[in-house]
């Protein structure tokens, strides 16, 4: 398979320079082996003759003549006309495209639905291409660059308006497994998504999976908290964000503190320079990661925001999160880049003159940019070996340096300080870091990292935490396994679980509202609401199952005939289950603070 793949790539690229090579081969043939067999049968023609001759031979019109047929005759013969057809075939096809397409749609079903072509799309496509998935993409602009490249055996372009009900159609959307939405503006992902929930809320079976890429933090939190649940068979409506996404998981891999509650290191600090969006996510995430996990302790987390304008953006996102300076130690330091200030590089070394940063992070948005201020940055640290961590649209051009022999880790041995195979000095670039953000958040496993994904980790590993205090292990019981080892059923089941927390929340007179004031008290909820909720998590659990093929039969559960004790009503259940169902309601104000959300209460309800 990866040969013929690799084939299919080459002959994709190379297949016109072929035809076009092959055209002027049968010319040539052709009119040698005219000239030829005429001086053989004593009837010499002209140039032009035999040239005018070797062209008819590509409609079929002069190679039938009578012997002697010299070879190079006999080859231009056949090769003429198998280049015309090829290219009639191809010009075919490109005039009606658009109605193949649509033709082969309608064999198509749990396929991907891609809303916008531009680099976060083009990316996706690549990556669901590439694990298999077939995916029709929406693009506005039929002469987009990247329509031709995306096109394939396994992946459709149409032209259209994605949020036309009608484009949506022909896209096959009822048919679909999931539609991810990555248009250039907010408010055209968000009528996407809204468009896509009402096509498909008459459908059985499983629920569309709809994915809107929102770039405002804030107005993420609005829709998600603003989207109704609850509606059988409508689409699962989720937000995603490539700025919120790229800054959890560049703190992932490379902290500015230990998660650890009970490390006794100083007080970290690191440095953010450039205030866009990836910067401002880097602030917040990274102070809520240090309010949730560490604000016990007496030290507080140190944060430099380095900007033209860093005084405006570091008070404007002050303002949109009032938590945010009772988490940290926030300084604006308003300065250029470029200027004679930055170059000195003071702000990494404290009173004393010893550096005092755990990590830089640099988040312009051009990388040409971001790769010359990472190296003012290392070159004025010296033997300083913080990691600094370079923002890049994707792991290629300037990124790739950094990757290669010059920008890698200086080697050992001998060889310290000199290019591979020269003599010359060479610097260590080993602490620098690219990040390439679209390479990194546009893959279909991140897809699904938004807050649904996250709450829906979280009620699984209370549920494992629950099952091992009373005893049992993996082996006795197949779903306490780690979320990636979790079989796709289960993983759906707490997704559906995690969605389902809106609507329980609503009847109980409470809402979902972003977690700004991290100093505010987590809600309590009291008995009754518990017994509410509980008893509408174990009807929703119940009609999942029954959805799914389960039923009822006594004595153990059986994951193989999918059978349950368990799908009965909530007062025939034993007081152990009931209490298992209870639990993962008490815990809801856990799991929503963890992503940046809480539940408040509705005055008068």
């Amino acid at each position: 398979m990866p040969r013929r793949n690799s084939f299919m790539k080459w002959w994709r690229d190379f297949r016109w320079p072929i035809i076009g090579a092959s055209g002027v081969l049968a010319v040539c043939l052709g009119h040698i082996g005219f000239a030829t067999h005429y001086v053989l049968v004593d009837d010499p023609r002209s140039f032009s003759d035999a040239l005018y001759l070797s062209l008819q031979l590509f409609t079929m019109k002069s190679g039938f003549i009578d012997p002697p047929v010299p070879w190079e005759l006999e080859v231009a013969r056949l090769l003429a006309p198998a280049v015309a057809a090829f290219a009639a075939i191809q010009a075919l096809a490109a005039v009606f495209r658009d109605h193949f397409q649509l033709v082969r749609l309608r064999f198509w079903k749990d396929h991907v639905v891609l809303c916008g072509l531009g680099e976060k799309g083009f990316a996706l496509a690549k990556a669901f291409r590439e694990c298999g998935d077939r995916v029709v993409v929406i693009e506005r602009d039929a002469l987009n660059s990247f329509a031709g490249r995306c096109r394939g055996p396994k992946a459709v372009v149409l032209a259209g308006d994605a949020t036309d009900m009608e484009t949506l159609r022909k896209a096959g959307v009822e048919r679909s497994r999931l539609l991810v939405s990555v248009c250039g503006e907010d408010g055209t992902n968000a009528e996407v998504g809204v468009n896509a929930r009402e096509m498909t809320k008459d459908r059985s079976g499983e629920p569309l999976s709809v994915i809107v890429h929102i770039v405002d933090v804030e107005l993420c939190g609005m829709l998600q908290s603003a989207m109704p649940a609850g509606m059988p068979g409508a689409a699962m409506v989720d937000f995603f964000n490539v700025y919120e996404a790229g800054a959890r998981t560049m703190l992932g891999e490379w902290p500015p503190f230990s998660p650890n509650e009970n490390s006794r290191e100083d007080s970290p600090r690191m440095i953010v320079v450039g205030m866009g969006r990836l910067g401002r996510n880097l602030v917040v995430h990274a102070a809520r990661d240090w309010h949730f996990t560490r604000k016990n302790e007496s030290t507080r987390l140190r944060i430099a925001c380095i900007d033209r304008d860093a005084a405006a953006k570091v008070r404007s996102l002050s303002l949109r999160n009032p938590g945010l300076e009772g988490a940290c130690d926030l300084q604006a330091l308003q300065m250029d880049v470029t200027s004679p200030e930055f170059e000195e590089g003071a702000f990494l070394f404290g009173p004393q003159g010893r550096c005092d940063v755990s990590a830089a992070y640099v988040c312009f948005d051009d990388d040409a940019r971001s790769l010359a201020t990472a190296l003012k940055i290392h070159r004025r640290l010296g033997a300083n070996n913080l990691p600094i961590v370079i923002r890049m649209v994707q792991l290629s051009g300037l990124a790739r340096l950094l990757h290669c022999g010059v920008y890698g880790p200086r080697p050992s041995g001998s060889a310290v300080g000199k290019k591979v195979g020269e003599g010359g000095p060479r610097e260590d670039f080993g602490n620098m870091h690219a990040f390439g953000l679209l390479d990194r958040t546009c893959r279909p496993d991140l897809l699904f990292a938004g807050n649904v994904e996250k709450i829906a980790r979280a009620i699984h590993e209370a549920y494992v935490l629950q099952q091992k205090g009373k005893g049992f292990s993996a082996g006795t019981n197949p779903s306490m396994v780690d979320w990636d080892d979790l079989p796709d059923s289960l993983k759906k089941s707490n997704r559906h679980q995690a969605r389902d927390i809106d609507r329980k929340l609503k009847d109980v007179g409470c809402r979902i509202v972003p977690f700004t004031d991290w100093s505010a008290e987590l809600v309590k909820f009291t008995p009754e609401e518990v017994e509410i909720m509980a008893t509408m998590e174990h009807d929703r659990w119940c009609e999942e199952r029954l959805r799914s093929g389960w039923s009822y039969a006594p004595g153990p559960k059986d994951i193989v005939k999918k059978t349950s004790p368990h799908l009965i009503t909530w007062e025939g259940l034993s007081e152990e289950i009931k209490e298992y169902d209870r639990n993962t309601v008490r815990e809801m104000p856990i799991y929503l603070a963890r992503v940046g959300y809480r539940i408040f209460r509705i005055k008068g309800k």
